[in-house]
């Protein structure tokens, strides 16, 4: 993992990595053709190597208000910050994915989250 990183980053390595994980169960499996659950068990050797090369972990939920399809609910979104919290995240992103948040929405998610 560190001479991989290396050898790609050349003069300029990252300062933190990022992993996208999905509220959604649908965009998971048509993402990265696993489940939710699947690609946790994936972030988590994602997580120990970041660590160990001591570079900080971002963990972004993504499809946090929807996906084609498929309803997110809020216990969705807090499944996937509290994997991102037990993978020690530096930080924690909700996202997005395909522009359907509203303000209420948005503003829920954030009274819930914080």
């Amino acid at each position: 993992f560190p001479v991989t990183i290396a050898a790609t980053a050349g003069e300029f390595p990252p300062e933190k990595i990022v992993i996208f994980g999905s509220a959604s169960e649908v965009f998971s499996k048509k993402n990265i053709n696993c489940s939710k659950a699947e690609s946790m068990e994936r972030f988590s050797e994602v997580a120990r190597k970041t660590k160990e090369c001591g570079m900080q972990l971002r963990g972004t939920v993504s499809c946090a208000f929807g996906f084609y399809g498929d309803k997110v609910t809020m216990e969705d979104v807090t499944e996937v910050v509290t994997n991102f919290r037990e993978l020690d995240c530096d930080d924690i992103n909700i996202a997005d994915t395909i522009g359907v948040a509203t303000v209420t929405a948005t503003q829920s998610t954030a009274t819930v989250l914080v």
